[in-house]
């Protein structure tokens, strides 16, 4: 109800005033909306400023980061490559110490392989003078029978051993062979 008295008997009064009134009012109302939509752009933009701002900060985490992690795996790799080439030298030098001892065993085995067949040759020659001693045991073995059918006087033991004998006679030893030939001649004689 005031504002009816109030605007009922100045309503006259007002009226220039309010016409005045107008642009200002309206100036100020743009003035308003401007400061308004001009902080609002600024709020707009210092929130996107800090959102960058943000994001950059992100991405420097993210890159350190990354390049912490790139630097342990490169070390690792490196530590790595080193106990690899460790290794590897370990096992050339392994390797050389094989075939030096590969040579050394093939040296051996070449020494061994000449005595191994030294003592065959040896073998063989024993044998040989063994089989020679043989016949010679069996030729004197023969003998002796002979000797004693010679020394007894039995004329049919002396016959059948004669041919023993005249066959042996080679292969008794030069004492023997002197005394088989003066049996043999008295007993064909």
């Amino acid at each position: 109800m005031k504002f009816q008295k109030r605007g009922d008997g100045n309503a006259t009064e007002k009226a220039p005033l309010d016409e005045k009134e107008a642009p200002k009012s309206q100036r100020k109302s743009e003035q308003s909306v401007i400061v308004y939509v001009t902080i609002l752009f600024t709020v707009a933009f210092l929130l996107v400023l800090l959102s960058y701002f943000i994001q950059q900060r992100r991405n420097a985490n993210t890159i350190d980061s990354i390049n912490e992690e790139h630097s342990q795996a490169t070390m690792q790799a490196q530590i790595n490559i080193d106990k690899l080439q460790n290794y590897s030298l370990k096992l050339e030098t392994e390797i050389d110490e094989l075939e030096d001892d590969k040579k050394e065993l093939e040296e051996r085995i070449d020494t061994m392989s000449e005595v191994l067949d030294e003592i065959r040759v040896g073998l063989l020659e024993k044998n040989q003078e063994i089989a020679e001693l043989t016949e010679q045991i069996s030729a004197i073995d023969t003998y002796m029978k002979f000797r004693e059918a010679y020394l007894t006087d039995d004329r049919e033991e002396l016959e059948r051993l004669k041919e023993s004998v005249e066959a042996i006679a080679e292969k008794l030893p030069d004492e023997y062979k002197e005394e088989v030939t003066a049996m043999l001649n008295e007993i064909n004689g």
